[in-house]
């Protein structure tokens, strides 16, 4: 099936004080609306969404990732992003 709908919810230009009160919102209308959802887009993951990560790519693709990573950075030195892990 294909989607045809890309929905992000954000919250921004408020006060940095109201940034806790924000977030929540946003992941609350977020956890209502995920079960809507097939996949993510990596481009709207924080470091939150860590573990969302894997339905950025497909199957394959993910695994080949995690050989990657094993392969040149089994320490996790480069985990300052959205982490794939060399587990």
């Amino acid at each position: 099936m294909q989607r045809k709908l890309l929905c992000s919810v954000v919250a921004a230009g408020f006060a940095e004080a109201d940034t806790d009160r924000h977030r929540r919102w946003v992941r609350s209308l977020s956890g209502a609306i995920r079960h809507l959802a097939k996949g993510a887009y990596l481009n709207f993951l924080d470091a939150a969404d860590e573990p969302r990560l894997h339905e950025t790519y497909p199957d394959s693709t993910y695994r080949r990732l995690v050989e990657v990573k094993r392969q040149y950075d089994p320490t996790n030195l480069f985990h300052r992003n959205l982490n794939i892990r060399p587990t």
